[in-house]
């Protein structure tokens, strides 16, 4: 089946530039990272209107008040009214949760979209995909054409993890209902490893493939888990992150340092935490990216750009960010903003793949639906790749 891309691109020209030195930043509870994408060759944050920062993360401080105010003037036949005045102002903490309200956006949205993406190192890249029905798809020409590798014939369950060697390009790894399975031909033929419940991405030691990382979901631990013999045996891995309600989506290994480990996990509520670890599961919490609030998408992503060194996550309200520095360990661990793409919307980023290119599923709160884009200019402009049809 070939399946046509289309595109969507920011095309307003405007640009701000601040140079003053970063001074300590305080913002509402309830503010997420909001994009002044008025540039292609620019990326800014605004967090809810009262800070601005460029790409380089240097931010100055905005405040303003004004009072609007509206009169009518009363006729006959009118009730009597009353001046209202209206005075905006700053607040540091709120308890309230803004519904998201979803502007429309020029994608298609189904139910068919990834729930896990792995690029491979090859050329031309290829791409496999794991989706919402649990099937395996592949495409090696970066995701115009597809092909389902039909993996019920051989695991008899849909796939609800996945993960694969990035340095043998055809060794994958799917977690099913009933265990854990490996294909060491590119999905051609599959063989249980293990009865392991895994729940999250399976994520593969670069210097030893048997070292593996996951999440789990059982009735006396949720959290991070490892093995050491490919899959074989697991062990609990998720000391330091306290609540055994922990949930782990995605555990990445930073390809410079492979003694730095990163997570995103939920708790019992939903709401998302980014962790830093080191062997064999040590953790540290770095920030949470949704302000600590539920970002309303039923799974999460993140993603590790390489060659810049950078963690991508999901915000509230449609926004897209990244951090330049998330090894930090003295300092804070900035959040910037790449995207947004409004509120009712929630992007999570799935995959880094050559080059340029960022993988990311759009989740679409209500009513329910996704879609897989593709960029290759860190988020100014996106690609649509749909997916074949159940």
């Amino acid at each position: 089946m070939r399946c046509n891309g289309h595109a969507h691109t920011n095309t307003n020209t405007d640009r701000h530039h601040h140079s003053d030195p970063q001074p300590a930043l305080v913002v509402p509870t309830y503010s997420c990272w909001v994009s002044d994408t008025n540039s292609n060759a620019d990326r800014h944050l605004i967090p809810h209107a009262y800070a601005y920062a460029d790409r380089d993360a240097h931010r100055d401080i905005h405040t303003a008040t004004s009072t609007p105010t509206s009169t009518h003037t009363p006729t006959a036949t009118d009730p009597p009214t009353a001046t209202t005045t209206l005075t905006p102002t700053l607040t540091l903490t709120s308890t309230l949760t803004p519904t998201p309200t979803a502007t429309p956006l020029a994608y298609t949205f189904s139910d068919t979209y990834p729930v896990s993406v792995l690029a491979q190192p090859t050329s031309p890249e290829s791409l496999y995909v794991l989706d919402t029905h649990g099937r395996v798809l592949r495409s090696t020409d970066q995701g115009n054409n597809w092909q389902d590798l039909d993996i019920q014939g051989a695991v008899s369950k849909t796939g609800q993890t996945f993960g694969g060697d990035f340095t043998t390009p055809y060794a994958l790894w799917l977690g099913v209902a009933d265990g854990l399975y490996f294909s060491g031909d590119a999905g051609k033929q599959w063989q249980q490893v293990s009865g392991a419940n895994t729940h999250g991405g399976i994520t593969v030691g670069f210097s030893d493939a048997g070292n593996l990382w996951s999440g789990t979901h059982l009735d006396n631990y949720s959290g991070v888990i490892r093995s050491s013999d490919g899959g074989v045996t697991w062990q609990t891995a998720g000391l330091g992150m306290g609540d055994d309600q922990t949930l782990a989506y995605s555990v990445l290994i930073d390809p410079a340092d492979q003694q730095t480990l990163f997570a995103l996990t939920t708790d019992d509520q939903g709401t998302p935490t980014i962790w830093r670890g080191q062997p064999p599961g040590l953790w540290s919490t770095i920030s949470s990216p949704t302000e600590g609030q539920n970002p309303g998408a039923p799974f999460l992503g993140l993603a590790w750009q390489g060659s810049e060194g950078e963690l991508w996550a999901g915000g509230l309200d449609g926004a897209l960010l990244f951090s330049d520095n998330p090894q930090e360990l003295v300092g804070v661990v900035q959040r910037q903003q790449a995207a947004s793409f409004g509120p009712g919307y929630s992007p999570q980023p799935l995959a880094w793949g050559a080059g340029p290119n960022l993988y990311i599923s759009l989740y679409r709160i209500n009513p329910p639906g996704g879609v897989f884009l593709r960029s290759n200019d860190g988020g100014l402009s996106w690609m649509e790749l749909p997916l074949p049809a159940p």
